[in-house]
């Protein structure tokens, strides 16, 4: 996980079960601003279940950072849109159980 820190930035916080000692830590990265967008669009190519999320992600950023600290009321509605889209992607794909083969 640190090489992924090292190569495209952003922040790593590794989380330890207090409540069961015998899991293991969980490692959670998070990317901002210009990180992200490089990343995203690096790994759109390899991407297959999360293609449409990411180039929504990536329209969503072109809004971000050009209206200043006052957003009109129109680019909140954008804004919305594209949020709304983000969380029907991130529902609609089921998560495969720990049993599940994977292909």
């Amino acid at each position: 996980m640190n090489w992924v820190v090292d190569n495209f930035g952003g922040k790593l916080y590794i989380k330890s079960s207090k409540i069961k000692p015998n899991h293991k830590e969980c490692y959670n990265w998070y990317a901002f601003g210009i990180n992200l967008e490089e990343i995203l669009k690096g790994i759109l190519d390899f991407s297959i279940v999360k293609k449409q999320n990411i180039i929504n992600i990536l329209e969503f950023r072109k809004t971000v950072g050009k209206t200043g600290q006052h957003v009109s009321q129109e680019m909140r509605d954008i804004r919305d849109k594209f949020y709304l889209k983000s969380r029907q992607f991130n529902s609609s794909h089921k998560k495969p159980s720990a049993l599940s083969p994977v292909s």
